[in-house]
């Protein structure tokens, strides 16, 4: 009779010290739970800047080339984008003439200009179409810049 009272109360013990651990985490889950939600919705209001920005070489014949998450900083320009892929271990061949103001672009990986009555190399940035030289171009964090070889429109 001593063994089986002496079972009940070990048992007894184990539930109580269960009941209390499962108390513990439920409380510990519910303040972390309510962290975790709170910290979603702030960053649903304000999410973090982007800082890194993202190149697309277009062939104009279905083939292209992605950069993405390329480190973005504070002077970039669409002519330092193309020497950071120019650098990358699966980088582009690119011919440029001119600096600054003044850069053409004449060739990306073999693929030259075709002058005035062809295809050519031309960029834009979000969408929208350079309206000067690449090289004097900024771009901002999070900006996606695309070269394509096609006709000027």
């Amino acid at each position: 009779m001593i063994d089986i009272h002496r079972q009940l109360l070990f048992t007894s013990s184990l539930l109580l010290r269960a009941t209390t651990m499962v108390l513990k985490a439920s409380v510990a889950l519910a303040v972390f739970g309510a962290t975790v939600i709170h910290a979603t919705e702030a960053d649903e209001k304000h999410p973090p800047e982007p800082t890194v920005v993202s190149l697309t070489i277009d062939f104009g014949d279905g083939f292209q080339k992605r950069y993405v998450d390329i480190p973005w900083h504070e002077e970039m320009t669409v002519g330092s984008l193309l020497t950071h892929a120019q650098r990358h271990r699966r980088g582009i061949a690119c011919d440029v003439r001119g600096r600054d103001a003044t850069a053409m672009v004449l060739a990306i990986d073999n693929q030259k200009n075709e002058g005035s009555r062809g295809k050519n190399w031309i960029f834009r940035v979000n969408d929208k179409l350079g309206d000067r030289s690449f090289a004097a171009t900024r771009i901002k964090a999070g900006d996606a810049v695309l070269w394509k070889f096609d006709d000027y429109k």
